[in-house]
């Protein structure tokens, strides 16, 4: 073999294997990239942040709305100077004279869907349409040796025919800011429940705001709720000592 072909075969062998070595060096770049996540591409803004109130899979939601039928527990303020719940268009605004100058019960009633009658000491607000219920609001008697829980304990008795009352401690009236000692029971298939405040913080350590609510069914009930959450205590004497 001559001198020359040795040489072209040598040439020819060494591209062969720069040819294999740039082969596998491109495969081995490609396989690399297909296994890698493509990176961010950073910009000069800042990313924009997601609005506060869009809801996200962690965010907790609730499945149990407020109760209508359970009053709210939560301590509240029953001297603020509005309802805490806005009444609906149709209601009216009524109230009810706690003390002389001081303060009243505010509330507001559709009186499309209730009719007023004067008790002497109190009102009551009959509901029109079928069944029995109502709201009943006056004032009552507190012995000053027994006070809001002994008075409470046989409130109902009257109400319930003497059947069993449960008494549960302070609770608001519906999602209103006034609260009371809550006391309830059933009679016959018709739910009394009643709230007793105190109104010595008005001077009138013998008497008590009671709230009476009676009703039959859930419908009724959401009637007369709707009604109770207006309610807050509007203070009628303004001026302060100088």
């Amino acid at each position: 073999m001559s001198k020359t072909l040795k040489n072209i075969i040598m040439v020819f062998t060494l591209l062969c294997v720069i040819f294999l070595i740039v082969f596998c060096v491109e495969l081995f770049l490609i396989n690399r990239g297909s296994n890698t996540t493509p990176e961010t591409v950073i910009s000069g803004d800042d990313p924009e942040e997601p609005p506060e109130n869009l809801l996200t899979f962690d965010d907790p939601v609730s499945d149990d709305p407020f109760d209508l039928n359970d009053p709210v527990t939560d301590p509240i303020d029953d001297d603020r100077s509005g309802p805490a719940v806005t009444p609906p268009l149709t209601a009216t605004r009524q109230s009810f004279l706690l003390s002389a100058g001081i303060a009243e019960l505010v509330f507001y009633v559709d009186m499309e869907l209730f009719e007023r009658s004067d008790l002497g000491d109190g009102w009551f607000y009959s509901y029109l349409a079928e069944g029995n219920a109502g709201i009943e609001i006056s004032l009552v008697y507190v012995h000053p040796q027994g006070g809001i829980n002994t008075l409470a304990n046989d409130f109902l008795h009257n109400y319930l025919d003497g059947g069993d009352t449960i008494v549960e401690g302070e609770r608001s009236i519906g999602r209103s800011p006034i609260r009371g000692t809550f006391v309830t029971g059933e009679n016959g298939g018709e739910t009394f429940s009643a709230w007793l405040r105190s109104l010595s913080d008005f001077d009138l350590d013998s008497l008590a705001l009671v709230v009476v609510v009676n009703y039959e069914d859930i419908t009724q009930s959401d009637v007369i709720f709707t009604i109770l959450d207006t309610m807050y205590i509007n203070m009628l004497n303004t001026t302060t000592d100088d």
